[in-house]
This record gives C-alpha cells, sequence and structure tokens, in this order.
C-alpha cells in the first residue's frame, strides 16, 4: 500500500496499479468503462477511509501495511497539521445540524426513488422544491436539522 493513508494522497501511479488489478478480476461492458471506473474510485476511496479510521482509532497496523509504512502512517497522524484538519473536520461534520443545513429525513429510499413514487402518485413530475420538502421536511413539518 505505501504510506499514504488515504485515496487522496496515494500517487497516480498506484491507483493505476489499483485499478488494473481491479479491470484483471472483473469484467463489464465497454460502453460502461467511464461509469465504472467512477465508482471504483468512489468504493476504493470510502474502503481505504474506513480500513484506515478503524487502524487509527485501535492502533491496530493493518496486515498489508509494512511496519516502516506504519511508523510513517502514524507519524503522519501525530502532526500538527493532520491534527488541524481533523478538528475542523470534525467540526464541520458536528455543525451538520446547525441552523441553514439540511439533513435528509427519508431513511433507506433514495431522493431519485422518492421522485418516481411521488410523480407516480400525483401522476405528474415534480418541481425540485416539492421534492426537497418531501425528503427533508420532517412529519411534523419542521425541518430535520432544526
Amino acid at each position: 500500500m505505501g504510506q499514504y493513508s488515504s485515496w487522496t494522497t496515494a500517487p497516480k501511479e498506484v491507483k493505476e496499479l489499483w485499478w488494473n488489478e481491479f479491470k484483471r478480476k472483473f469484467r463489464w461492458d465497454e460502453a460502461e468503462e467511464k461509469e465504472v471506473r467512477r465508482i471504483f474510485k468512489k468504493k476504493a476511496g470510502d474502503h481505504m477511509r474506513n480500513v484506515m479510521n478503524r487502524a487509527r482509532r485501535s492502533q491496530e497496523k493493518p496486515d498489508f501495511i509494512t511496519a516502516d509504512n506504519w511508523a510513517e502512517i502514524k507519524r503522519t497522524w501525530d502532526t500538527e497539521k493532520y491534527k488541524q484538519i481533523s478538528e475542523i473536520n470534525k467540526k464541520n461534520r458536528a455543525s451538520s445540524s446547525s441552523e441553514g443545513s439540511a439533513t435528509y429525513a427519508e431513511g433507506s429510499i433514495n431522493i431519485g426513488e422518492h421522485r418516481k413514487r411521488m410523480a407516480d402518485e400525483l401522476g405528474t413530475e415534480l418541481t425540485f422544491i416539492a421534492i426537497f420538502e418531501r425528503t427533508f421536511e420532517k412529519k411534523d413539518k419542521t425541518w430535520t436539522g432544526n
């Protein structure tokens, strides 16, 4: 893996190596290549973040990271710059319920599915505002995040 602790810190050549390894194991229609690559990038980044977050919390080295790279990653986590960014991100996550922000209120059904169901139910296409109100307004007519 190297001494990078996130998808964005991995060098382009390494990301390309991971992508090529993925392509060796799976097949899809050539017309879908761009979309498959987009999904791969998202999933790989999410997975890498989750693995590294668990490793940082537990302080246990994942099997695929060498001892030297683990030491370097831990040094990175101990830097003032990393701690500052971490604190900023923590505050940003905590403020997601503050005034002016919206929180999705419709459980596991995504907005696209809600749009389709509402259009079927009402027999017409819906405005963005109608979909937004349906998915971000609570049953008691207050807004999520307040």
